[in-house]
Order: C-alpha cells, then structure tokens, then sequence
C-alpha cells in the first residue's frame, strides 16, 4: 500500500498510518474475515469522508 501511495506522489505519513490500521486489525481479529469486516468499516468511512471533502479517495487512479 506505502508503495502505491508514493508512486502516486502521496504524502507517506498518512500512507504509513493507514499500514498501521491495516496491520492491527490482523493482530485484533481472531479470524481473516473479521479482519476485513472491520477494516471494510474503516476504510468505507475514509472514503465518505473524503468524498465530503472533495479529495482523492484511497484507490483512485492517479494518472
């Protein structure tokens, strides 16, 4: 993900952060699919928060 951001010119300390996210929803899940539904949760909230501010939504292209 950090490399997909910084191909993308993207600032790496919010790249790093979201890394953090991801990773201690794996150390808090006993399961895979609990992982991703609590991260399906964070990740949809970032993108409606960003689409209210009217910024590049994490996954857009960036050419």
């Amino acid at each position: 993900m950090i490399r997909s951001i910084h191909a993308c010119g993207g600032d790496l300390t919010n790249a790093a952060g979201l890394d953090a996210i991801c990773q201690g929803l794996r150390m808090t899940s006993d399961k895979d699919h609990e992982a991703l539904e609590k991260g399906y949760m964070i990740y949809e909230a970032l993108y409606v928060q960003l689409a209210v501010e009217d910024l590049p939504a994490p996954g857009r292209s960036c050419v």
